[in-house]
């Protein structure tokens, strides 16, 4: 495992990661869980969380911002910035933010230069995301995305199973079936 994973692991706080998503009780507390270590291990790194919900993505929480930069822009099309983001289904990355938001004629934007997010649940229908922001003057290194694409194997069927417990605990019961 490249060094920079392992030391962006080894600050993971002591709370065991699979434990703390499998307690979550709902997919917008195991994304909370989720985006608030992450920001504990790394932060440099800004962190907000969305779900999906039937209407669209929604906002969940941040970390190390008040609210998303893409998601709370103020100018005519940059709000389709945060929707490509989480509605592609795989993990994208959005480089040179404080450029693309000058020629948007936004506002000022936190010090945020790229943008990366990362689906869980199941390929191509997720069911949130996590947006990783790096510093205006930091890009993500290769050792960042291979840290992702081992969060996002490890997060998705966390989610997918604990999605799939509540979906079966709000089903009604079948004719002849007590409920449990």
């Amino acid at each position: 495992m490249p060094r920079e994973i392992v030391i962006i692991f080894s600050r993971l706080p002591t709370t065991n990661w699979p434990e703390a998503m499998t307690a979550a009780e709902s997919v917008d507390e195991a994304l909370q869980k989720s985006a608030s270590i992450l920001y504990e291990a790394k932060k440099s790194w800004k962190v907000s969380a969305f779900k999906h919900d039937p209407d669209g993505p929604a906002p969940v929480c941040c970390f190390g911002i008040e609210a998303d930069p893409l998601w709370m822009a103020d100018a005519p099309g940059a709000g389709n910035l945060g929707l490509g983001l989480l509605q592609r289904g795989e993990r994208t990355r959005l480089d040179k933010l404080q450029e693309r938001f000058q020629r948007l004629r936004a506002a000022p934007s936190p010090d945020v230069g790229e943008a990366m997010s990362i689906p869980l649940g199941p390929p191509g229908k997720p069911q949130g995301y996590l947006i990783l922001y790096t510093a205006s003057d930091r890009t993500f290194s290769r050792e960042d995305e291979r840290f992702f694409s081992l969060l996002e194997q490890v997060l998705s069927p966390r989610l997918q199973a604990l999605k799939l417990v509540l979906d079966l605990a709000a089903a009604p019961p079948r004719a002849g079936h007590p409920a449990p």
